[in-house]
């Protein structure tokens, strides 16, 4: 069996993903892994700034770093839980911190996880299933 090219079934074609780390290498690395995808990238360094373009342009899928300044991850990941004007949007939790674990990032409601460093492959099969789920 042949399959078709992951950019053409990819479903990251035409969405709208909000990245939000504070660490800049990190946005540079999603916004490098992304480039090559038809998507609208919006990048925020803090969870503030992010709740706000949330609010404003709720995106397809947020990429949503744990350790971030003011608000975590996870607090930023209840607010949007807690809104309900808010569409559902699929939360991606992603960290670097060695003791967060995949049943915390559950249980915080968020619908995907990834430890730092991660592999370009497993972070798009992420991004891909988490898209899917929003359609």
């Amino acid at each position: 069996m042949v399959s078709a090219p992951l950019r053409q079934s990819s479903g990251i074609q035409k969405s709208h993903i909000l990245a939000v780390d504070d660490s800049s290498d990190s946005l540079f690395l999603i916004q490098a892994i992304l480039e090559e995808e038809d998507c609208k990238l919006t990048l925020a360094e803090d969870g503030r700034s992010a709740l706000e373009q949330i609010e404003q342009s709720p995106p397809d899928l947020v990429l949503l770093d744990v350790m971030l300044p003011e608000l975590s991850g996870y607090e930023v990941l209840q607010q949007i839980r807690k809104n309900p004007q808010l569409p559902f949007v699929p939360v991606l939790l992603m960290t670097a911190h060695e003791e967060t674990d995949v049943a915390e990032a559950t249980i915080a409601y968020a619908n995907g996880f990834l430890r730092k460093p991660f592999s370009i492959e497993e972070f798009l099969h992420q991004v891909h299933v988490l898209l899917a789920m929003k359609s």
